[in-house]
């Protein structure tokens, strides 16, 4: 984990007094590697073009470029809601991951450990919260009831976790 990451972890964990969402600044090393996704590993791993709507969001920088939030839908399944750190670039590490989690990738990661997974190759893919220190338990993968068009579109809040 790189300091920077650390930092935003830190600070989505503990309360903020700040009324606006944060983001990365767009000259960063974080948002560079967030707007330059390299699409090619991925759509070579799964041998299928990824979602348009991916890729749009990768592009968009005044959404991908965002850190330490709250998504706030009333579709939610999971009851502790759901928390953003910040969006994970995506590049060749992006198709390295679990033995039983290989149709996904991460698209973001929350201040407690979890990572926001989808696949790729979905229009509209549902998105899940796992947890990767124990793999497919159905306590630890979860869905979190929205498709990544509702992720994206959903109001976003300062993080007070």
């Amino acid at each position: 984990m790189n300091i920077k990451r650390l930092l935003i972890t830190l600070i989505s964990i503990f309360p903020m007094n700040i009324s606006a969402v944060e983001f990365f600044a767009e000259d960063s090393k974080e948002a560079k590697a967030l707007l330059a996704a390299d699409w090619k590993p991925v759509e070579d791993h799964f041998k299928k073009p990824s979602s348009a709507m991916l890729k749009k969001l990768y592009k968009d920088p005044k959404k991908i470029l965002m850190t330490s939030f709250e998504i706030v839908s009333k579709k939610i399944k999971i009851p502790e809601g759901l928390h953003v750190a910040a969006y994970e670039p995506i590049n060749k590490e992006s198709v390295d991951f679990f033995e039983d989690l290989e149709k996904y990738i991460q698209i973001a990661y929350d201040p407690f450990g979890g990572r926001y997974i989808v696949d790729p190759t979905k229009d509209d893919p549902e998105v899940y919260l796992h947890y990767y220190d124990v793999g497919r338990d159905p306590e630890w993968f979860r869905s979190t009831g929205l498709r990544l068009s509702e992720f994206i579109a959903a109001k976003k809040i300062v993080s007070k976790e």
